[in-house]
């Protein structure tokens, strides 16, 4: 028997979809225990990573999109131009956050929907306003494991 690492990385990843497991991140400050992902709502960098972390495409799990990135680039991930299945996607900032999540093909992605506090499948750009993407991409990376 051989194992698809790939096929199952890209079911794990579209399987993920309303899927809580990364929505809560506990931390101590001071004698509080507060929740720093906020119910979901800033947890995209802490659901890649753990997908990346589980495929050993990345060292550590992170809860930033800037670590995620470094992170990226430490393990030998590579920007692209064009999105391929499977490649990560850095969109750009816009009400203060910058925001990742995965390429999943014919122009979907699926990323943490801060509204929800899960995983969403939606237009790779958000979609479009007045024939422009409703949200810019920063970088797309890709890693020769998706070959």
């Amino acid at each position: 028997m051989q194992l698809l690492a790939k096929d199952t990385y890209l079911s794990m990843i579209k399987n993920s979809r309303q899927a809580k497991i990364t929505s809560v991140f506990w931390a101590k400050s001071g004698r509080r225990k507060i929740d720093i992902t906020q119910n979901g709502r800033l947890s995209c960098a802490f659901f890649v990573s753990l997908i990346l972390k589980f495929f050993d495409l990345i060292e550590k799990p992170h809860l930033t999109v800037k670590g995620m990135e470094d992170e990226l680039v430490a393990s030998g991930w590579q920007t692209i131009k064009r999105p391929h299945l499977g490649s990560v996607i850095v969109w750009a900032e816009k009400d203060g956050h910058r925001h990742i999540g995965f390429y999943i093909g014919k122009n979907q992605a699926i990323s943490n929907c801060s509204k929800r506090g899960y995983p969403c499948q939606h237009h790779f750009t958000f979609g479009k306003l007045k024939g422009k993407p409703k949200r810019l991409i920063e970088a797309i990376y890709w890693h020769n494991f998706l070959k």
